[in-house]
């Protein structure tokens, strides 16, 4: 970055405070002022004497364009003794307007001039013996307040002065008065000097472009009878955030680059990367902890998605483009295909079982990421990427963790989760686990949280990844597919009035290719098509009109507001725009044991294995009305389960929705959420009636004391329904008394 400084030959007086990190992409718009633009005018002719402040006008503000023209009466006084006499005045005339603001420049251009006059009149026309004279001061000014959010803006300033006198003459003051950043900058203007082409680049803060004039006129009866002094002068300045696309890298940037130490050198070269100041750009940098380097596959999902967003362009086009650093063979443009090859920095770190701790006070200190990070994460790439960790574990078996809402860091761990899966044996789940995931904790990034807007967990009606239900397979298509997407739809729902008979609602559009996934009231998962008609949302396979259900899970019965993610997109999060901003140190846990997202996406995996012949085919970015589909009969249902131990038999009881084979098997737990388990005694298939069935599994030998959970599942005519766990503890038997 540049400090401006005056052109050569130019009188310009110019000092500047900037802090020396790269430029943001800023928004520009005119506030109110705090005090008023004024004249004061000082007349004095003998002994009298007056001094008068008169307002030219108040600027209340806003980002509308505006014009004044406002003048100053003359102030006057008038002084006699002994047949002599004395006269002064002063006025001012100001002219100024503004346009512009938000992402593109603000213009404001002043221009005014000020008059003074002064005379001492003797009758008869001899010097008198009284020192008489007249004196006329004049000073004006006028501002205008803007301010500067976003980031740092660049501005310019340009201007002409004139006067009578050489002492006398038009100043350009204060080009930016002192405002809440402690940012003080001026430029000083003289006669006959303009100044064209001053830049500068402004931080965030408050600010106020003032146009200061001053007269003076002098006539005593020892010297010259009369005299009179003018001043003009036109100024401009321009204020321009210079982010055409609104993705919080300057324009500047993506067309020439980032010169982060203000040598006058480009340092990171953002239009080699292909980055496009007409295309919306996101850039992540996503480190790794061998096994845990995601695969190129997972990028390539995650990009898709990106590419395909629903998001306009100023170049005509939709979609992001979103260039991730997962090594040098993977895809750094989206948009031609290149690889990051020479430009790529991704690093592979020293694996660690935990990164990081949760302190008292149940906060997640970052400090260990900070460690890796200050030696991994380029300084020059600071301010325009977000920085990603892919490794084994932070909290237990959370998938991941961003640094806030919005951010530019976060952390990816899916590798304990994994290998509690997989026998002990390191792992980082497949493709689309890992996109997802991904693209789950860069929403956080981007201002997403687990509902939308709130943080509402597991809304059917919020078809995004940011819900948990959605976060390793994506969003499932009617056709039993699955793929990445943030919310395209806001489809409203209420757990206390959900209509059996028209669903979700929705008739017509690409929302209604869609599938969903809840909750029964007694707990097992479901699925519903999103299209609108019969939708079971009590699973008690009866159309009940309207009824209340808690389908999150949550235990509660509440209004579940729906939300469109991509417009609401946050690209300035976190450094990303202004590599200086301060992170927070610690946050609250945010996500839930990979444990719970592996079970939902077992359940989804297992549906989609089962998918009938007649469900359409479709896609989730269709736009054209759907066919109807067909109507599918639902798998059965297992509606209350309970398992209790007599001696060696385990006995069962089961209510099944219809007729059906029910496959039981029986587990140890190994924690006390039971998820962890293993097998204690094999499968058995039994014949269920719709209705309540009693069953009884034999056993070898007894049952150690221990938590232990029935497990059954449904299948009928192929349709194989959720399966439904029930645990039941078994106690120690008290000593025998000896004979």
């Amino acid at each position: 970055m540049r400090v401006a400084s005056a052109a050569a030959g130019s009188a310009l007086a110019f000092t500047a405070l900037v802090s020396m990190v790269p430029a943001a992409a800023a928004q520009v718009s005119l506030v109110s002022n705090t005090g008023f633009t004024t004249a004061r005018t000082v007349a004095q002719a003998g002994t009298a004497n007056n001094v008068q402040d008169e307002e030219l006008f108040s600027f209340p503000g806003g980002d509308d364009p505006f014009q004044f023209d406002e003048a100053a009466a003359p102030d006057a006084a008038h002084h006699e003794a002994g047949g002599d006499s004395a006269d002064a005045s002063a006025g001012t005339v100001f002219h100024a307007e503004a346009t512009g603001g938000g992402s593109g420049p603000l213009e404001i251009d002043f221009s005014g001039n000020m008059t003074s006059d002064a005379a001492v009149h003797d009758d008869p026309p001899t010097i008198s013996t009284h020192a008489h004279f007249g004196q006329a001061d004049g000073e004006s000014f006028a501002d205008i307040g803007f301010r500067v959010v976003g980031g740092p803006a660049r501005f310019t300033i340009s201007g002409t002065a004139s006067g009578d006198e050489p002492n006398n003459f038009a100043d350009l003051r204060g080009g930016f008065e002192p405002g809440s950043s402690g940012v003080t900058t001026y430029a000083l203007i003289e006669p006959g000097e303009p100044a064209a082409g001053v830049t500068g680049m402004l931080p965030p803060g408050s600010y106020s472009f003032r146009v200061r004039m001053t007269t003076r006129a002098l006539a005593q009866n020892s010297g010259p009878l009369s005299d009179d002094d003018a001043a003009s002068g036109s100024y401009s300045l321009e204020v321009e955030g210079g982010d055409t696309d609104g993705d919080a890298l300057p324009d500047e940037w993506e067309t020439n680059g980032v010169d982060t130490d203000g040598d006058g050198t480009i340092d990171l070269n953002l239009p080699a990367m292909g980055a496009d100041p007409r295309h919306k750009d996101i850039f992540v940098e996503l480190d790794f902890m061998p096994p845990h380097r995601l695969t190129l596959e997972a990028g390539r999902l995650i990009t898709t998605a990106f590419a395909n967003a629903p998001v306009t362009n100023p170049d005509g086009t939709t979609g992001i483009a979103l260039h991730l650093d997962n090594g040098a063979d993977s895809v750094m443009n989206p948009r031609t295909g290149a690889t990051w090859g020479g430009l790529s920095r991704q690093n592979a770190l020293v694996h660690q079982d935990v990164l990081g701790s949760f302190g008292p006070t149940g906060q997640y200190d970052w400090g260990p990421f900070d460690d890796l990070k200050s030696t991994s994460l380029e300084p020059r790439r600071a301010g325009v990427f977000h920085y990603v960790i892919s490794g084994h574990g932070h909290d237990g078996r959370s998938s991941g963790i961003a640094r806030d809402i919005p951010s530019s860091d976060f952390l990816i761990t899916l590798g304990a989760g994994c290998a509690a899966q997989n026998g002990g044996v390191d792992c980082t789940l497949d493709p689309m686990a890992q996109a997802g995931t991904l693209m789950h904790e860069l929403g956080h990034n981007l201002g997403l949280r687990h509902g939308g807007a709130d943080d509402l967990v597991r809304k059917p009606n919020y078809l995004s990844v940011m819900n948990y239900a959605f976060q390793l397979t994506g969003l499932m298509r009617s056709n039993l597919t699955f793929f990445l997407d943030y919310s395209r739809f806001t489809i409203p729902l209420d757990e206390r009035a959900l209509n059996e008979s028209s669903g979700f609602g929705i008739t017509s559009g690409p929302a209604a290719l869609l599938n969903t996934t809840g909750k029964c009231p007694t707990g097992p998962q479901n699925v519903w098509a999103v299209s609108a008609g019969f939708t079971d949302f009590d699973c008690d396979s009866a159309n009940g009109g309207v009824v209340s259900s808690d389908v999150t899970g949550d235990g509660n019965k509440t209004l579940l507001p729906g939300f469109t993610d991509w417009p609401a997109l946050v690209y300035a999060g976190g450094a990303i725009g202004d590599a200086g901003v301060v992170l927070p140190a610690a946050t609250e846990r945010m996500e839930p044991p990979l444990d719970e997202l592996l079970e939902t996406k077992r359940f989804l995996e297992e549906r989609a294995k089962a998918k009938p012949p007649d469900v359409p085919t479709g896609g989730g970015t269709n736009t054209t009305t759907p066919t109807p589909p067909a109507v599918v009969k639902k798998p059965p249902v297992i509606t209350k389960l309970r398992g209790r131990l007599r001696r060696r038999v385990v006995k069962v009881n089961i209510t099944l929705s219809e007729a059906a084979r029910v496959r039981i098997s029986l587990d140890r737990c190994r924690n006390m959420r039971c998820t962890r388990r293993i097998r204690v005694a094999p499968a058995v298939m039994r014949k269920g009636t719709s209705g309540t069935n009693s069953f009884s599994l034999k056993l070898r030998k007894r049952l150690a004391p221990g938590r232990y959970s029935v497990v059954a599942t449904p299948t009928a005519d192929g349709r194989k329904g959720v399966a439904v766990r029930s645990a039941f503890l078994v106690r120690r038997q008290p000593a025998r008394p000896r004979p």
